[in-house]
C-alpha cells in the first residue's frame, strides 16, 4: 500500500477537508498480518481469563470461601470485560 503526498492547504481556504484516511487492503499482507494478530491477542485474552479456574480449589481452601465465592474472580472479571468491550465498541465507532 502507498500512500500520496497530502494536498497543500493555503491559509486563505475556507474549508479544510482532513487528510483521507488509510486502511488495511483486504488480502494484502499488511491485512493477513493484522488479521493474525488480532486473532493471538483474542486467544491469549481468553487464555489469561480463564487460566486461574484450576486454583478455584485452592481458593476455596486457602482463603475460607465457598467454591461459588472463587468462581467469582472469573465471573467478575468476564462481565468486566464485557463491559469494556462494549465501551470500546462504542468508542471506535464515534
Amino acid at each position: 500500500m502507498t500512500s500520496s503526498p497530502a494536498p497543500s492547504r493555503s491559509a486563505s481556504s475556507s474549508s479544510l477537508s482532513p487528510d483521507p484516511v488509510l486502511y488495511l487492503d483486504r488480502g494484502s499482507g499488511a491485512y493477513w498480518h493484522a488479521a493474525i494478530a488480532l486473532l493471538f491477542a483474542g486467544y491469549a485474552t481468553f487464555s489469561l481469563l480463564y487460566c486461574v479456574q484450576p486454583l478455584f480449589p485452592e481458593f476455596t481452601k486457602t482463603f475460607g470461601v465457598s467454591p461459588a465465592q472463587s468462581a467469582l474472580s472469573v465471573s467478575v472479571t468476564t462481565a468486566t470485560l464485557a463491559v469494556a468491550i462494549f465501551i470500546a465498541g462504542f468508542v471506535s465507532e464515534g
